[in-house]
């Protein structure tokens, strides 16, 4: 029990961290690095360093990052808006030719989805360049699409408690899924090493 609530208490802490750090970035300043900075605290977590300073990492992350994780936010938050805006479009359409385009966005938004719950991830498990980031999320989420699908459903789980329960964003809906997240990314980094050992 003690130990549940311990672990209850670093995921309040963490998230309550997030929203600080997203503030101070002034909201679409911060929100990228913030992230980065929860997914590179979870990374220690599942690799067993549970008593990982969470302020020092937090605002070493936040720091070290701000340009990247930045980007990686915003290029991320475009595309899906741009994805989402298009299928609207089409949806609304009628005839073969946007039967057709339809089905076109939806893969390129099953290729998103693969892409961004997996980035941020790679993005501190890696030390890559930017670009690669996003090819690294992409082959590795294909390379293991039931982990990627759980990083998917981990998420789309914690967004609709939230929705239902709007109290809990504070408290764990940021930190809560990228733990979940993380530990299955974790998991398909393992696998692919040790095939590269072997």
């Amino acid at each position: 029990m003690m130990a549940a609530c311990e672990w209850v208490m670093r995921i309040v802490l963490l998230n309550l961290l997030w929203l600080c750090l997203t503030v101070l970035g002034l909201g679409i300043l911060g929100a990228g690095p913030a992230t980065a900075a929860v997914y590179a605290v979870t990374r220690k977590w599942v690799q067993g360093e549970s008593d990982v300073p969470l302020f020092a990492t937090c605002w070493q992350t936040y720091r070290a990052e701000f340009g990247k994780a930045n980007a990686l936010g915003w290029i991320t938050a475009i595309a899906g808006f741009i994805l989402f805006m298009d299928y609207q479009f089409f949806l609304a359409q009628q005839g073969a030719i946007y039967s057709v385009l339809r089905m076109i966005i939806t893969a390129f938004g099953l290729a998103y989805v693969v892409i961004a719950v997996n980035l941020f991830p790679v993005f501190v498990h890696y030390d890559i360049r930017f670009m690669q980031c996003f090819k690294f999320a992409f082959f590795i989420g294909f390379a293991k699409p039931l982990h990627t699908l759980g990083m998917a459903v981990a998420v789309a789980a914690m967004v609709a408690l939230t929705l239902v329960f709007p109290v809990l964003f504070p408290f764990c809906a940021i930190s809560g899924s990228s733990f979940w997240v993380m530990r299955l990314a974790n998991r398909s980094f393992q696998t692919i090493e040790k095939r590269k050992q072997a």
